[in-house]
């Protein structure tokens, strides 16, 4: 039976359909929607493609230079976003656990390297706990570029996905973060002014900010440090009417308790994956 989906690329004509469909569930889409706000339909580095059947949308593919994300309603379209990966070269992909498998089990000519399971969730704009802000024994702020080398001496002291950047690498990744206009870097330091964690956004559009990053110093850890960093962020966030996101390792318990101090919900089972190609 021949498929009724017509597949083409997204353009500044369609963008109020495509709205309508991330609006239904927001968090699905956490980078497809600040990526379009940042970047708009020009940036040869941003491209949809879209899914429809009949006039309806139900399904997309963002790529965003070696990154993707999608979602579709037709278990059809998965077979036809495998190609695209491969194509691209892409190496990073984030979505929704229910819509990423069935499309990473299909890719030829590469493998997942890492794969992460987690759990996003989201701070509804009325949710903060006030008391949050002042989880830990010193203050939390906006970072400064004086800030710089103490940031990137926590984030090297902490183990994550990144421990292949080094310290060059991290201290470059994390000035953009504060250069870039569309994100930012919050940190707690202890009584002394030593940078204890940080916390910063990866991705902001007109409605919501995607939040990672979270570090703490392994030696100063359980004293909110991360809590405070967080929090601060997610404040100043919604100041501006900006719903906070973020996404957690499934099964990070301590990491999960901290989220849900500070007010966030959890909203569904998502993936964060690497990609590697065959030359």
């Amino acid at each position: 039976m021949a498929s009724s989906l017509v597949r083409r690329f997204l353009g500044a004509a369609d963008e109020a359909m495509v709205r309508a469909y991330w609006e239904r569930a927001p968090h699905a889409h956490l980078f497809a929607i600040p990526d379009l706000d940042y970047l708009g339909w020009r940036d040869a580095r941003l491209s949809y493609m879209g899914w429809f059947e009949g006039k309806q949308l139900v399904g997309y593919f963002m790529r965003y230079a070696l990154s993707a994300q999608w979602s579709f309603e037709r278990e059809e379209i998965a077979a036809e976003i495998a190609p695209f990966l491969r194509n691209e070269r892409i190496q990073f992909v984030t979505g929704m656990e229910a819509t990423m498998w069935p499309v990473l089990q299909q890719i030829q000519g590469g493998c997942v390297t890492r794969s992460e399971p987690s759990t996003v969730a989201t701070l509804p704009l009325d949710a903060l706990n006030r008391d949050a802000l002042d989880a830990s024994p010193g203050q939390a702020r906006l970072a400064t570029l004086s800030d710089l080398d103490g940031l990137t001496a926590v984030h090297i002291a902490s183990p994550d996905q990144f421990n292949h950047l080094d310290y060059p690498a991290r201290r470059r990744a994390l000035q953009g973060a504060m250069t870039d206009q569309w994100r930012r870097v919050y940190l707690a330091e202890t009584p002394q002014g030593r940078v204890a964690a940080s916390a910063q956004t990866t991705a902001e559009g007109r409605t919501m900010g995607v939040i990672g990053g979270v570090v703490t110093h392994p030696a100063l850890r359980g004293q909110g440090y991360a809590t405070a960093a967080t929090s601060h962020l997610c404040a100043a966030l919604i100041q501006e009417n900006k719903v906070p996101y973020l996404y957690y390792r499934r099964g990070n318990t301590p990491a999960a308790r901290v989220y849900e101090k500070i007010g966030f919900v959890p909203m569904g089972d998502a993936l964060l994956a690497e990609l590697e190609w065959d030359r």
